[in-house]
């Protein structure tokens, strides 16, 4: 016996929309992705990744309170490769301690991009697109400290400081064109715990200092 059935058009594009929604998602079943990670200023993220290469660039998708000296992300010394605020604007800074003041206003959601080979940097928030060039120095002082999200290493020395305060959408690094690393935030199911999912190393990541990370519990 041969049946037919006809399905109407509005449950087919609920049916792709579902298929379509489960293929966005890269995290597995055990972790549920949320729209972004917040820290309060005491909390951060070690990526394990060091600046052992020439060849490498990477892009954070954040937002930063517009608090003097917050900082987002950056390396072993305070001014290498390192996006912070300061009156009100986000600034740019490279390891010469060379600052240009982009802009941005600080507390906007903002895609930050940085190319080693190039020098370059650039900044994307809505229509407003920032870039900059530095003539001076761009490369780490050491690839000893690894790269840390929400904090930064203080000069010359093996402790962090400058914990921001803000929220990271998503963070993406490249070493010799190649993805290495991609985060994306997201809730451990089975304690609620949150963090970010490395769906490169399949990996991960929760909070390394103290207090939580804040979520908006929603997933995408």
């Amino acid at each position: 016996m041969n049946l037919k059935f006809t399905i109407p058009d509005e449950h087919l594009n609920v049916g792709k929309i579902y298929i379509d929604k489960i293929a966005e998602n890269p995290l597995p079943p055990a972790y549920r992705a949320v729209e972004y990670l917040q820290s309060t200023g005491t909390q951060y993220i070690n990526t394990g990744l060091r600046f052992d290469v020439s060849d490498y660039s990477y892009e954070v998708d954040c937002v930063l309170d517009n608090e003097n000296n917050n900082q987002m992300f950056g390396m072993r010394y305070n001014y290498d490769h390192a996006v912070t605020v300061w009156g009100g604007k986000y600034d740019l800074c490279d390891s010469s301690s060379s600052i240009v003041e982009t802009t941005i206003s600080a507390g906007e959601r903002c895609v930050f991009t940085i190319d080693k080979p190039s020098k370059n940097i650039t900044a994307v928030s809505g229509s407003t697109v920032f870039s900059h060039t530095f003539t001076g120095d761009f490369s780490p002082g050491s690839s000893v400290y690894p790269v840390i999200l929400f904090a930064y290493w203080t000069s010359w020395s093996d402790t962090l400081s400058g914990y921001g305060k803000g929220k990271i959408y998503s963070f993406k690094f490249y070493k010799g064109g190649e993805l290495v690393m991609e985060l994306i935030p997201c809730v451990r199911k089975s304690d609620d715990k949150p963090g970010m999912y490395d769906i490169v190393r399949q990996t991960f990541l929760t909070n390394s200092g103290t207090g939580e990370f804040l979520t908006n519990e929603e997933a995408v």
